[in-house]
């Protein structure tokens, strides 16, 4: 599927691989619209290490504002990008 920026959904699972396990989990917490406050409380994280983990996700997404997060995380939780691949086969690499 092409997208109106010209990133395709395989791209899109490209970066999100680029991502460790907890940072995509914070970005799919952020998408469904939680806090760093909450998200630190339901991650047992401090406030600070979920605003590192946010500051680290934009700049290995390339996103500038905290609205591009919210979407990147809305796809993620929609499409189930943090356990599979967008064909639907097993992620082959190593989690933490």
């Amino acid at each position: 599927m092409q997208t109106s920026n010209g990133s395709t959904d395989r791209s899109r699972f490209v970066l999100l691989q680029g991502l460790t396990p907890r940072q995509r989990t914070v970005i799919r917490l952020v998408g469904a619209g939680r806090t760093s406050r909450q998200i630190a409380d339901e991650m047992r994280l401090s406030w600070w290490t979920v605003r590192f983990h946010r500051k680290n996700i934009k700049h290995r997404l390339g996103l500038q504002t905290d609205l591009d997060m919210v979407r990147w995380g809305m796809l993620v939780d929609t499409l189930g990008y943090y356990d599979s691949t967008p064909e639907g086969k097993e992620d082959d690499t190593v989690s933490d």
